[in-house]
């Protein structure tokens, strides 16, 4: 199967912020549209992005259609499947800035990032977009489940650390419960999921051995609050 050439898209050199919030529902509904604009535009069908993205079909029409979420890996791998940069799938309120050639110091970040909100999720992005990085930290919040999270699979390994609240992660089907000061490190190749069964958000640093955002993201700092399946 042959994808059109990546579009890219080149990072602004000011640090203006461009903000248009949505509640998750709408998020949902926003991102399942233009993942089937996407794929029609380039005459694919639901069975070619499974293939290419590693994601059931069936799942991936309920995505299309608003009534399931994306893990933040799964958001990744549909891009790359479709041949764009992933932020042409998730919310464009975010600060782009140039990236560092080898190193970055980032000062009093947690307070002012912008998270990205995936389902019951919020993602803030705590790496500086250095050249060649192999490592994606973020700072991830978990809402209370209300919907299971289908086990999925990808490249890499991850690392979390609870800090707050109590999670659920699932390893080939065996359940870990994380508290705070708890840490995971797996090997993502692996069936894996994760759920929150208690009635408060929690909080885990994780780090992921991939970038998980295309370069021309830039860094998620000081905005406006706006907000993972199989």
């Amino acid at each position: 199967m042959i994808h059109p050439k990546r579009r890219s898209h080149p990072i602004a050199k000011s640090n203006m912020t461009t903000t248009s919030p949505m509640d998750p529902d709408q998020q949902l509904m926003q991102m399942g549209k233009t993942i089937r604009s996407l794929r029609r535009q380039q005459g694919l069908s639901l069975q070619d992005l499974s293939v290419a993205s590693g994601l059931s079909a069936s799942f991936l029409s309920m995505v299309e259609r608003g009534l399931s979420t994306l893990a933040l890996t799964s958001v990744f791998n549909v891009a790359t499947a479709l041949n764009v940069d992933i932020e042409e799938l998730l919310p464009r309120t975010r600060t782009r800035t140039m990236p560092h050639e080898k190193m970055e110091v980032t000062r009093n970040f947690a307070r002012n990032l912008i998270p990205i909100a995936i389902g019951d999720r919020e993602y803030r992005f705590l790496s500086a977009h250095i050249e060649g990085r192999t490592l994606e930290p973020l700072l991830v919040s978990v809402k209370p489940t209300t919907h299971a999270e289908i086990p999925y699979r990808h490249k890499g390994e991850e690392f979390a650390w609870v800090i707050k609240g109590e999670l659920v992660y699932i390893v080939e089907g065996h359940e870990h419960i994380l508290r705070p000061g708890d840490s995971i490190h797996v090997i993502s190749s692996v069936s894996h999921a994760l759920r929150n069964d208690t009635d408060e958000t929690a909080e885990a640093v994780w780090v992921l051995s991939q970038p998980m955002v295309h370069e021309s993201l830039g860094d998620l700092t000081l905005g406006h609050p706006p907000v993972d399946g199989e």
